[in-house]
């Protein structure tokens, strides 16, 4: 009996949370992003990396404000794609992309 229970309840959630996803009529909102990976020159390191974007955050305030970024250290890739990191940046809709590059 609790076993039939039990599975009354699971089918009733996956149910339920398959239906949510089903009924919903808002599309997602696509936003501009880049990508840049590369890997350190000899003798480099994150440590490099953060002094170079405590000064891009300071630039980007004044400058590019809609812009975010991430950056992002690979954990699981195949051999023909070696990097040691990546740059992810995002703007919330194109037209903060479209002015942030037009007054670089």
């Amino acid at each position: 009996m609790n076993k039939v229970r039990n599975v009354i309840i699971m089918l009733f959630a996956v149910s339920m949370a398959w239906s949510s996803t089903v009924l919903s009529q808002d599309a997602p909102k696509a936003v501009p992003v880049e990508l840049f990976t590369c890997s350190f020159q000899d003798g480099k390191d994150m440590d490099d990396l953060n002094k170079v974007i405590a000064r891009f955050n300071k630039w980007s305030d004044q400058h590019n404000p809609a812009y975010t970024a991430w950056v992002i250290t690979p954990q699981f890739r195949s051999s023909d794609d070696e990097f040691q990191l990546g740059w992810i940046g995002a703007w919330a809709d194109g037209t903060s992309m479209g002015e942030a590059w037009a007054n670089i």
